[in-house]
């Protein structure tokens, strides 16, 4: 388990229930309840929840909004963020 997202990417997105799915899962460490950031070039633009975690997938809920213009797209990166400490 390496929770490394560094390649992860968002692969899919429901913009009515506010639900993105990207192509990190249990494998990269993750669990359902952990906080990541969705990044546009490295810059995070949402903070979002896992709430559903398969072998190679996982889903989860965006939260707040750090770049007021920016919304989710298909190829946005996947971090854990930085205070996080249970992997």
């Amino acid at each position: 388990i390496s929770g490394d997202l560094s390649d992860s990417q968002v692969v899919s997105i429901d913009p009515e229930i506010g639900l993105v799915v990207f192509d990190a899962g249990r494998r990269a460490g993750l669990r359902v309840g952990t906080p990541v950031s969705i990044l546009r070039e490295d810059r995070p633009i949402y903070s979002a929840l896992v709430i559903d975690v398969r072998d190679s997938i996982a889903g989860a809920v965006l939260q707040d909004r750090f770049v007021d213009s920016e919304t989710v797209a298909v190829g946005d990166g996947v971090k854990l963020l930085p205070n996080q400490t249970n992997l």
